[in-house]
C-alpha cells in the first residue's frame, strides 16, 4: 500500500524535530513524506533541507514557499506535485501531531484503504475536543463517526482525493475540516475517528500557546485581518 503524507511547516522547529520523530518511531510502514514551509525563520528550512531529507530511507519532499500560503493553498500545491492516483491513502499531518502508539500509520492506512472512509486517530490535547458520535463497527474497525474532522493527521482513500481540492477561498486559518467533511458527505464517504488509536496535539494547546506566544499572536492577527477584508 502506497501512503502519502502532506505537511505544513512556518517555524516551531522544535516541534517538527519532535513530531517527525515520533512519525518515524511509530509509523508501522512506509510513507512518501511532502513538506512545504510557508517562511520559516528559525532554521526549520535548514533543518528539512540538510538534515531531515538527506537521513530518509524513503521519499522526502520539500518545498520552499518564502512566506504563508495559508493551509489550503498550501496543501493545494503539494497536491500539484504529487500523482494522487499512484497512492492508496494521501493524510495531511501537521507538524505538532505526536504519534505514541506503535503502527500507528500503518493502521490508519489500513482501516481507510479498507473502509473507504475519511480517518483520523482520536486526537488527544485539544483545547475543544471533536463532539464525536457513538462509536460503531464499521469494517473490522471502531470508528466514532464525525463528519467535520480537523486536519491533524486526517487520511483519505485514492478514491476521495483524486477528484478533491482544498477550498483556497476559506482563511489562511482553518475551515478545512468543514470543506473536507461537506465534500465527503457530499460524495458518499464516511468519516470519523478511530477509537482505538490516538494521537497526540503536541503539548496541548493550551500548552502551545504558553511555549509559542508569538506564534499564535501572529496566527490571530492574520486571520482577523482576512476576516475583515472579506
Amino acid at each position: 500500500m502506497k501512503v502519502a503524507l502532506l505537511t505544513l511547516t512556518r517555524d516551531r522547529l522544535e516541534y517538527t524535530q519532535h513530531c517527525f520523530g515520533a512519525l518515524v518511531q511509530h509509523a508501522g510502514c512506509r510513507y512518501d513524506h511532502y513538506v512545504l514551509d510557508q517562511g520559516s525563520r528559525d532554521g526549520t528550512v535548514e533543518w528539512l533541507t540538510q538534515k531531515w531529507r538527506p537521513a530518509a530511507r524513503h521519499h522526502r519532499h520539500v518545498v520552499e514557499a518564502g512566506h504563508n500560503l495559508g493551509i489550503h493553498r498550501g496543501w493545494n500545491e503539494l497536491l500539484d506535485r504529487i500523482e494522487v492516483s499512484s497512492y492508496d491513502v494521501v493524510a495531511t499531518f501537521d507538524n505538532d501531531c505526536e504519534l505514541v502508539q506503535p503502527g500507528t500509520l500503518s493502521a490508519l492506512a489500513d482501516a481507510v484503504h479498507h473502509t473507504q472512509w475519511l480517518l483520523s486517530p482520536t486526537v488527544r490535547g485539544l483545547l475543544h475536543p471533536p463532539a464525536a458520535g457513538a462509536p460503531q463497527q464499521v469494517g473490522a474497525y471502531m470508528v466514532a463517526p464525525f463528519a467535520c474532522m480537523g486536519g491533524i493527521c486526517r487520511a483519505a482513500p485514492r478514491a476521495f482525493m483524486h477528484r478533491f481540492r482544498f477550498n483556497e477561498d476559506m482563511p489562511l486559518w482553518g475551515g478545512d475540516e468543514l470543506h473536507v467533511g461537506q465534500q465527503a458527505t457530499a460524495r458518499g464517504f464516511g468519516s470519523g475517528y478511530l477509537t482505538a488509536w490516538h494521537v497526540n496535539h503536541f503539548e496541548t494547546t493550551a500548552g502551545q500557546r504558553e511555549r509559542y506566544p508569538e506564534y499564535f499572536e501572529r496566527k490571530d492577527s492574520e486571520y482577523a485581518g482576512v476576516a475583515a477584508a472579506v
